[in-house]
């Protein structure tokens, strides 16, 4: 997010709400937040899922940031 319309604006990250700390290497999350694009196969699947589909979605915006568009095209 953009902190302001001047021309040298500062980028800030928001949108941590959900965000959680995993206890242990056997503790595994379930619940599916986020924009399904940027969502790993395991979260879009109902898997359970650790911090490792975090570097998916970096990932993705990466793909998205250097092509200008989404890595992966569908209606569903």
């Amino acid at each position: 997010m953009f902190s302001s319309r001047q021309q040298n604006r500062v980028i800030k990250l928001i949108d941590f709400g959900v965000s959680q700390i995993i206890p242990n290497d056997t503790h595994l999350l379930s619940t599916a937040v986020g924009t399904p694009l940027y969502m790993a196969p395991e979260i879009l699947s109902g898997l359970k899922y650790d911090e490792e589909v975090d570097w998916w979605s970096i990932g993705v915006m990466m793909y998205v940031m250097l092509c200008g568009y989404p890595p992966f095209e569908a209606d569903n």
